[in-house]
């Protein structure tokens, strides 16, 4: 039984996407094993049968070109101003990638240019400046005086020096949105609950920002693993970076 067949005006026969068949008597169709005969116009035969790619069919809407006749997506007036301070082109590809759902702020006197000062106040170079705005182009986004202001002072008070701050901002960009009541003073105060001095947790927190971003609950459990295995110190702290696969692949190992 022959159903799903496609007649063609020159009563040539094919199975519906899979190319056309040999032409056969027009008795055929009077045949009761034929059903479900479709008659197409002609003008649906043009290249193909209904085999043909999509973007070949008549009745497909044209898809939109994201780029402009020039062949370069048009630059908003920050992605311009960026590039005339120093970032280069893929590093401005990487940004916008990373702004597809959030637009990057069009306000360049009141936001671009007044958190460029500040990062290269704090002692940052123009080379990190450029690695900083690449990996967190939202910064652009925070308020300065409530928001960077006070997450830079915040790493200042816990006690890095200048070049620690400067450091952990480039290490861990997004350390300048992590809630400081949430995150970052609770991780400060658990390593003080575990024994480590002043001293130490700037160091580690300079060396290991990550450690700001894990959940406080992650954190202690890492830790409980950490104090299983033999004393804490501020290099087993290291293993924090690790994901929580490969950190339990390796503790697993060392418990056996």
């Amino acid at each position: 039984r022959i159903s799903n067949l496609v007649v063609l005006p020159s009563w040539e026969l094919s199975f519906w996407g899979m190319g056309q068949l040999p032409s056969v008597p027009l008795l055929l169709l009077s045949s009761p094993l034929c059903t479900n005969l479709f008659v197409t116009p002609s003008s649906c035969r043009e290249g193909s049968a209904l085999g043909a790619p999509r973007a070949a069919r008549p009745w497909c809407r044209p898809r939109v070109a994201r780029q402009s006749s020039s062949g370069q997506e048009a630059l908003t007036p920050a992605e311009a101003h960026l590039l005339s301070w120093g970032l280069s082109e893929e590093q401005l590809t990487k940004l916008r990638s990373r702004c597809r759902r959030r637009k990057l702020t069009d306000d360049v006197d009141s936001r671009i240019k007044p958190v460029l000062a500040w990062l290269s106040e704090l002692g940052l170079s123009d080379v990190d400046i450029q690695k900083v705005v690449t990996k967190e182009p939202r910064i652009f986004s925070y308020s300065l005086e409530n928001s960077l202001k006070p997450h830079a002072q915040w790493l200042s008070d816990v006690g890095m020096d200048a070049l620690q701050v400067a450091q952990t901002i480039v290490r861990l960009s997004p350390c300048l949105r992590i809630s400081l009541e949430n995150k970052c003073i609770p991780t400060a105060e658990h390593l003080q609950d575990l024994g480590f001095t002043d001293s130490q947790i700037a160091r580690v927190l300079a060396r290991y920002p990550v450690l700001l971003g894990l959940s406080l609950k992650r954190l202690q459990h890492r830790m409980r693993v950490l104090k299983a295995q033999g004393p804490l110190t501020e290099s087993s702290l290291g293993t924090m970076c690790l994901t929580d696969a490969r950190f339990a692949a390796r503790f697993e190992r060392l418990a056996e």
